[in-house]
């Protein structure tokens, strides 16, 4: 089993995972990113920065108008760092058009790599508004859970040079850590070697004791 790179930040996450995707920024060009609860507050530290020439690709979004509140396009583009560079997105616009959607996704297929992408571990242990289930597959990005939802497809995450995934939540740092001893939803179609989790300290506490917890209960099943 392949155990991805681990950043603790044990001070503020907030501030000091901004720092550390602002360094990445400065250095990258194309980069995959998120929107949701847990980046706001860190998007909103790398605010104060001015890039340039950057290529932002949406890693997900609702089939809702882009004036709900619960786009991740209206949500993101608050931001001066994003709209101030050039964004790809769904296309979804007014009203959701598979045509339109589609056009966006083949385009985006072409695309050889990406610098890296910014994740977020949802409830579940989902990442973008993929929603692991038995029938998931490596190039989906269709997902009808209680909201309808597309993604950038998994073969498409793991084009990314790097792939962060942000955990401060420690319920979700349990999952994560049993998904990862049985290799199952994000470890199961990720490439664990591009993989970089990013916790807080007491996500990581939570990780780490899961996670020797595992090894514990089958070391002794198979004694």
């Amino acid at each position: 089993m392949i155990i991805p790179k681990i950043k603790v930040f044990r001070k503020n996450f907030n501030t000091e995972t901004a720092d550390y995707l602002v360094k990445l920024f400065k250095k990258s060009k194309k980069i995959i990113i998120t929107s949701g609860k847990t980046i706001v507050p860190i998007y909103k530290n790398i605010d104060k920065y001015n890039f340039k020439n950057k290529l932002f690709y949406l890693s997900d979004e609702r089939l809702v108008s882009y004036n709900s509140k619960l786009s991740n396009f209206r949500n993101i583009l608050k931001f001066n760092f994003v709209n101030k560079n050039e964004l790809f997105h769904f296309n979804i616009n007014k009203k959701f058009s598979k045509k339109r959607t589609n056009l966006f996704l083949n385009k985006i297929s072409k695309i050889k790599n990406f610098d890296f992408a910014i994740l977020t571990v949802g409830n579940n242990c989902h990442v973008a508004s993929i929603f692991f289930d038995n029938k998931t597959k490596f190039n989906q990005y269709y997902f009808f859970n209680k909201v309808d939802r597309v993604s950038l497809s998994l073969k498409i995450l793991n084009k990314s040079k790097k792939i962060l995934l942000l955990c401060n939540k420690p319920d979700r740092a349990s999952e994560l850590a049993l998904n990862l001893k049985d290799q199952k939803k994000i470890f199961k179609f990720l490439n664990n070697k591009k993989l970089i989790i990013l916790f807080n300290e007491k996500s990581y506490k939570c990780f780490n004791q899961a996670l020797l917890s595992k090894w514990f209960s089958v070391v002794i099943e198979l004694s």
